[in-house]
């Protein structure tokens, strides 16, 4: 079978505390109006989404005999998810399992991560799983995201935070990348700079088409010189934005596979990410391509901003 898309990254569990009103402070208990122990975001979202959309996608990880493994393996079953190849791993434990405490519009996070990935697998193995594919995760093998590039694979690259990250560690990786999708409090951390516009500048000098992530505000890109902004849509009963971010990828891929425009691709981006959040939890077991059209056929279109305080008028406040 030819994939579209292909995905290796770790299996992750989480334990949500929804409903919080507000983010406890050392010391403090605070109380939660719903629970819930689901997949996690990360990787697996976007094989399992993109499936729902028709999108044939492989998705690789890596479990052992261990608690966690056995649960991740049970939750795939619950949510009739098959497609799965599990590649070799001499860790213990390489399931992410996470607790998140979320508010209506933001979320902390108490992790643990074994930090298992696929650097110790054969390039063999890692070329045989990525072969034939248009759209990658970019692979932690940067011989192996040379060998897709050059075979015409379009490389997404996404991050998580660290208070550490700089965007020199990037450069090399970056050669390869067709889409980079830091949001703003990682592209303000990366370019050293609080006006996102002198972000999308900095980030223009290694990725043909810049874009930054706003939440709930949707993206400001860069197209041919000028900066546009793609708005987020306000009509989602958003109950939890665990898995936004992740969700966000799925309509961007989901867009490519449609061949749809660069601007357009991340319409439905901004609208999976945001369907994403009227559910607990990652997942949405009733995503389809009717729904997410649905919202598309009437999306706003995007407009040109030439000022950083421009922008500024434009954004809502979370």
């Amino acid at each position: 079978m030819n994939y579209f898309a292909a995905v290796i990254g770790q299996m992750n569990i989480d334990f949500i505390f929804q409903g919080v009103e507000t983010l406890p402070e050392p010391g403090e208990e605070v109380l939660a109006s719903n629970f819930k122990i689901c997949l996690g975001g990360g990787p697996m979202v976007i094989p399992y989404h993109l499936s729902r959309l028709g999108v044939p996608t492989r998705f690789g990880t890596f479990m052992g005999d261990d608690f966690e493994s056995k649960m991740a393996s049970d939750l795939l079953k619950s949510i009739n998810y098959e497609n799965v190849e599990v590649l070799s791993s001499e860790a213990n434990r390489p399931v992410v399992a996470t607790s998140v405490l979320s508010t209506k519009y933001e979320r902390s996070f108490i992790c643990y991560n074994s930090n298992v990935d696929e650097s110790s697998i054969d390039p063999k193995v890692l070329s045989k799983f990525f072969k034939g594919s248009k759209v990658a995760y970019f692979p932690k093998n940067i011989e192996i995201a040379q060998e897709l590039d050059q075979d015409g694979c379009q490389l997404i690259l996404d991050l998580a935070w660290d208070n550490e990250m700089k965007l020199s560690d990037f450069v090399e990786r970056l050669k390869y990348v067709t889409y980079f999708t830091p949001n703003d409090k990682e592209a303000k951390k990366l370019c050293g700079e609080t006006d996102l516009l002198k972000c999308l500048d900095i980030l223009g000098e290694y990725i043909a088409t810049p874009f930054i992530k706003l939440g709930m505000n949707g993206v400001i890109a860069k197209l041919d010189g000028q900066y546009i902004r793609v708005p987020g849509l306000d009509v989602f009963n958003s109950i939890d934005p665990t898995g936004a971010g992740d969700n966000f990828l799925v309509g961007l891929i989901y867009g490519i596979y449609l061949k749809m425009s660069f601007l357009d691709s991340l319409k439905i981006a901004n609208i999976v990410g945001g369907l994403s959040t009227e559910v607990i939890g990652c997942y949405r077991s009733e995503l389809s391509p009717e729904l997410v059209m649905s919202f598309f056929d009437n999306y706003p279109e995007p407009n040109q901003v030439s000022t950083s305080a421009e922008l500024d008028t434009l954004l809502v406040r979370e």
